[in-house]
């Protein structure tokens, strides 16, 4: 990460940076601004650069972030990349394919935060001038419940935190806020413009989100469309301490437990196959082979263990397509507490038969 401040550290948005983000003055967080109607191309050279400003009226920014990634989410690397206090910011080296350039910044401690996005297409030659609108991010306020079934009292929600990740799983968007009250009212500020899940981060055992709902709809696995300026109000959560456990172990050919072993939970309904989904789960292994995962849906899954599992690659979909093919058939009702044997295999293993 590349560094231009004008004042001290806001350590909020170094926490909130991918890899690969440059900064000035670090808190922001980042939001679409209107979207090129088509991209900008250029001709045969590789390492291309690209350069450009954001875009602030006559305002000046305290603090700003920005990041060039490509389709599969690779960022360019902090030593190809530069941004200057005047909110210039310049990418080099930049291989030939499609990319997005977020940003996001504040302009007062405690601000609205305000995003831009821009997707371009560098082809070998050099990109300049590009202009990034910075917008202010949605709002999301609401309440959370707490539906006690097996204890004697919710918890307290002294660091519990509401959070509208976006649906790409990429955390340069993710507004640090949402902290829950002591009456169960939160407030998120700042959302990037495009799909956002909504998460409760913070919850001990056994609590965990059962339901999100939004004008009387259940949008648990749908989510919220977030665009600038927007303000979504009411948005319920009920979190609650009765729902599903899957559990189990993983065992190599020679019947030995596997420590690290990385197991995936992969829903059927392939729409439900991005990051953020609570039908998808990744988990690893402990030291005894064991593995837990609570607050699944009820549904139809493939369970699968491996210690080949690239993560960073575990998300896409011909991968998930594959270990899918290899993974053990999982039927789960609601509120069920299932325990699986589950065997070690390979992504390019045959179908099994369902574990017990």
């Amino acid at each position: 990460m590349l560094l231009a401040s004008r004042m001290p550290a806001l350590l909020g948005a170094l926490a909130s940076c991918a890899v690969g983000c440059v900064s000035l003055v670090p808190q922001a967080v980042a939001q679409i601004a209107p979207a090129s109607p088509a991209p900008a191309t250029v001709g045969p050279r590789p390492g291309a650069r690209v350069s450009g400003r954001l875009s602030t009226g006559d305002r000046e920014l305290l603090s700003a972030a920005v990041i060039m990634t490509s389709e599969a989410g690779q960022p360019i690397g902090p030593d190809d990349a530069m941004f200057l206090p005047d909110g210039t910011f310049t990418f080099q080296n930049v291989p030939a394919g499609r990319y997005e350039i977020r940003a996001r910044g504040e302009f007062a401690p405690g601000g609205t935060t305000h995003f831009a996005s821009f997707r371009v297409l560098v082809e070998g030659r050099d990109i300049s001038d590009l202009r990034l609108e910075m917008l202010p991010g949605a709002t999301v306020t609401g309440t959370v419940v707490f539906e006690s079934q097996r204890t004697s009292k919710p918890p307290s929600p002294a660091g519990i935190r509401v959070r509208a990740p976006l649906a790409d799983g990429r955390s340069f968007g993710d507004a640090l806020t949402g902290e829950v009250q002591p009456d169960g009212s939160y407030a998120i500020r700042g959302l990037m413009s495009g799909s956002h899940s909504l998460a409760v981060d913070g919850l001990r055992d056994p609590w965990v989100l059962k339901s999100v709902t939004y004008r009387g709809q259940d949008i648990t696995d749908v989510g919220l469309e977030a665009d600038a300026r927007q303000h979504f109000q009411n948005v319920g959560l009920t979190v609650t301490d009765h729902a599903t456990t899957l559990s189990g172990v993983v065992r190599d050919g020679s019947g030995r437990n596997v420590q690290d072993a990385v197991v995936l939970v992969i829903p059927l309904a392939q729409q439900f196959w991005h990051r953020t989904s609570r039908r998808l789960r990744l988990l690893r292994t402990d030291a005894q082979g064991r593995f837990t995962t609570r607050g699944l849906p009820a549904g139809e899954y493939r369970v699968v263990a491996s210690v080949d599992v690239n993560e960073g690659d575990a998300y896409r979909d011909a991968v998930l397509q594959r270990l899918s093919e290899a993974g053990v058939p999982l039927s789960l009702a609601a509120l069920e507490q299932r325990e699986l044997d589950l065997p070690l295999t390979s992504a390019a293993a045959g179908p099994r038969t369902p574990g017990r």
